[in-house]
């Protein structure tokens, strides 16, 4: 069996480190959201169950946000923040790293500006909750 050279060792340390450091700022809204345990290595998501008279056979639920560390990188996504400008105002270093694919992808740690990370779930949980009578149906 062939050892990982120092190089990939070293790569795959990094994307652990930027995991943990996206990851800690999304388990404060496990208590508003589901944090499903499978893959919990390497990809952390949080979901929202739709009640039962609102799920269809494909969908039964509503990702917020999830992290999780691929090949060369590690991607980020945050329900609704393709489509809004003003998150762009609130964390413009951050939006260095977006890519078209709707996520963020971070391939070293100081890449993440935690503050500026902050402020979007923030916004993006406020915008869920706004949005939310329109998933429940209240």
């Amino acid at each position: 069996m062939r050892l990982p050279s120092k190089e990939k060792r070293a790569l795959e340390r990094q994307k652990k480190l930027i995991f943990n450091k996206i990851k800690k700022h999304l388990v404060p809204y496990e208590t508003m959201f589901e944090a499903p345990t499978t893959y919990s290595e390497w990809y952390y998501k949080l979901i929202f169950k739709l009640p039962e008279e609102k799920r269809k056979p494909y969908c039964d639920y509503i990702l917020f946000a999830y992290v999780r560390i691929d090949k060369k990188d590690v991607s980020l996504y945050i329900m609704g923040v393709y489509r809004q400008y003003k998150y762009l105002d609130e964390a413009p270093s951050l939006f260095e790293y977006f890519k078209r694919s709707n996520v963020f992808r971070f391939d070293n740690t100081h890449q993440v500006n935690e503050k500026e990370l902050k402020k979007i779930l923030k916004l993006a949980f406020q915008e869920f909750m706004e949005r939310k009578k329109y998933y429940v149906g209240n």
